[in-house]
């Protein structure tokens, strides 16, 4: 239910601010606390149910945002429309376009912890954060002195039934091309270049 919402709103990285209005529009209708900032982050609190006051909060974590590709054919707008999901067999699909369960599918499990009235136990603090899949600065900006549980689970972890224990760090490369401008009298004679990216060993940012 959950993915299937989120699907119906564009969330291309940089411009997560309609998937922010959702969750806060989540928040205030079912009276939990929220935090969100400029970047577009949300952090949404439940209280601890009956008997675990006590408890350490326990946080989760995943990213709004999605990767946004679509085959030659295709004329979906990343910008406006819905993602076409359909289902084959136990599998969920996208016609045409990327899914978004990377993270959209951390996202739906937070949503479902929160608006679940069956699951007992203590405060739970879900954050989202945003431009996970370029610049990171959703997780770089996020105001530390908001978070207050000490132990995160991150939904963002792509090896299952696995366990990973980590620190997390963000490094981007610059690369310098030395070029030779000339003049040309008779601009017909202007020559186009293009630069081809190929043959890398990787395919996620957060993988390689």
């Amino acid at each position: 239910k959950f993915f299937k919402e989120i699907s119906d709103i564009p969330r291309e990285s940089g411009k997560e601010e309609k998937v922010r209005d959702y969750l806060v529009d989540f928040a205030n209708e079912r009276k939990l606390d929220f935090y969100t900032d400029e970047y577009f982050n949300v952090i949404i609190r439940k209280s601890a149910s009956s008997g675990y006051e006590n408890e350490e909060i326990l946080g989760f974590q995943a990213h709004t945002d999605m990767i946004c590709e679509k085959i030659d054919s295709s004329t979906h707008n990343f910008l406006k429309d819905p993602i076409k999901l359909y289902q084959d067999g136990d599998f969920i699909l996208a016609n045409g376009t990327t899914l978004g369960a990377d993270n959209g599918i951390g996202v739906a499990y937070m949503l479902a912890i929160l608006d679940s009235d069956k699951i007992k136990g203590p405060e739970i603090e879900c954050i989202f954060t945003t431009q996970e899949e370029t610049t990171m600065i959703g997780a770089k900006e996020i105001d530390g002195k908001q978070i207050k549980c000490k132990k995160i689970i991150s939904l963002d972890n792509g090896k299952q039934g696995n366990m990973v224990i980590s620190s997390a760090n963000c490094m981007e490369w610059f690369g310098e091309i030395e070029t030779k401008k000339e003049k040309l009298a008779d601009y017909k004679k202007l020559v186009e270049y293009e630069l081809i990216y190929s043959e890398f060993l990787g395919g996620h940012s957060g993988g390689n």
